[in-house]
């Protein structure tokens, strides 16, 4: 029966909704937010915006409840509409505030991945503290929140400085094994123009009975110690493709795994050539050759782009980082003044613009 009731009541409400004035669906929409009844705010004030679609306030309630429902986008947007059509300053202090706020939470939502976003989204929130400053010179949270999120920026900045640096690491890594692959592509092709020439050699008129045992060793000892050195260059691959990021390790796996071919060939190579069997050597030397040029392939077709950092620097003189936050968006309550003040100023306002535009003294105010 409890819940039938409070269904039964909801329903009335809505139900009585379209014969309520703007202050008070604004009211009640306050009291929903207050009790965390955030979807059923919203259409309190989404209805009062319908007889005030230039109100300020209406706009300000909006963006705090968006800022609640985590939907920041439209929580700026609001808030930015409440900022541009306020001729209240403290309103208009309030709505950067809740900027600066709502910038900050953006910013924190990109620390994980992206963090030239984040560093954007935190400068941009300390200029709406600055702004809700100027606007309030005695507002304290806004002064106390540009000092947290300077030392949340100088965080961030410490965290790209570390990530370029370890991007710088990788890529000189990255180059000293592209060189690698270079020289090994180099040995391993004058391993195939030498082999043919003994072959070539030992296949001509009068060269039967000449022995080429000393010219067939020197060949596998070299075949060895290229193999032996792909084999090396496979582990340092291997080792790179574990501790890259995941982006990237489909070409360091790719590249490791031809050069693993290529070092097998080669030690088929090397077994041909010491038991004189040059033209059955000769195609697997071929075959490693072109593993190892696919492995280089791999590499330059996956080497990850820099991330490009921005112009912007900031103050070295920062004080050690604490384990803070911005302090929460401002309601209309935790402003210091209750919602039907705020709107009833909204209100006077209006009607003084509007008495000023057709020339007539102020009327006295009444209550709506």
């Amino acid at each position: 029966m409890r819940y039938l009731l409070a269904a039964l009541v909801v329903s009335l409400a809505a139900a009585g909704a379209a014969e309520a004035s703007p202050r008070s669906l604004v009211s009640e929409g306050n009291r929903l937010y207050e009790s965390g009844k955030y979807v059923e705010a919203l259409s309190r004030y989404e209805e009062a915006g319908v007889d005030l679609p230039d109100s300020a306030v209406v706009a300000y309630n909006k963006g705090n409840v968006f800022f609640r429902q985590d939907e920041l986008e439209k929580a700026r947007e609001a808030f930015q509409e409440a900022a541009g059509r306020s001729e209240s300053l403290a309103l208009e202090a309030r709505a950067k505030y809740n900027l600066g706020n709502t910038a900050y939470s953006q910013g924190m939502r990109q620390i994980d991945s992206d963090l030239q976003k984040c560093l954007g989204f935190l400068q941009e929130s300390v200029i709406f503290y600055q702004e809700a400053l100027k606007l309030d010179p005695e507002d304290e949270e806004s002064r106390y929140n540009i000092e947290v999120v300077r030392l949340t920026i100088k965080d961030v900045l410490d965290r790209i400085k570390q990530m370029e640096e370890e991007q710088k690491k990788n890529q000189e890594a990255m180059n000293k094994i592209k060189e690698e692959l270079g020289r090994l592509i180099r040995e391993q092709g004058e391993e195939i123009e030498a082999t043919r020439t003994v072959a070539e050699e030992k296949g001509a008129e009068g060269a039967a009975g000449e022995d080429f045992s000393e010219v067939e060793a020197s060949l596998a000892d070299d075949q060895k110690q290229i193999q032996e050195d792909t084999e090396k260059l496979t582990d340092e691959i291997s080792t790179m493709a574990e501790q890259a990021p995941e982006e990237a390790k489909g070409p360091l796996t790719e590249a490791s795994g031809q050069t693993a071919q290529a070092a097998r060939a080669q030690e088929q190579a090397e077994s041909h050539l010491r038991e004189g069997e040059l033209e059955q050597a000769q195609p697997e030397e071929e075959d490693a050759l072109e593993a190892l040029k696919r492995a280089k392939e791999a590499l330059s077709k996956g080497q990850c782009q820099q991330p490009q950092q921005g112009d912007q620097q900031q103050d070295q003189q920062q004080p050690q980082p604490q384990e803070q936050e911005p302090r929460e968006e401002r309601s209309e309550q935790a402003a210091g003044a209750s919602p039907d003040d705020i709107l009833q100023e909204e209100e006077e306002e209006r009607r003084d613009r509007q008495e000023k535009k057709i020339g007539r003294m102020p009327r006295v105010l009444k209550d709506w």
